[in-house]
């Protein structure tokens, strides 16, 4: 799977309100787990 220009790290440094809103730094931290996932499973083959 792809992400097209969403960079998981948006909101880890972020003064924009829109982090602060209910579940975004949630869905950034999701992102982030299945990025290090796939890159965990890349690294298998």
């Amino acid at each position: 799977m792809q992400m097209f220009g969403l960079k998981s790290d948006a909101c880890d440094h972020s003064e924009d309100a829109r982090c602060d809103e209910p579940g975004v730094r949630d869905a950034f931290a999701q992102i982030k787990r299945e990025e290090a996932q796939q890159r965990a499973s890349a690294a298998r083959f």
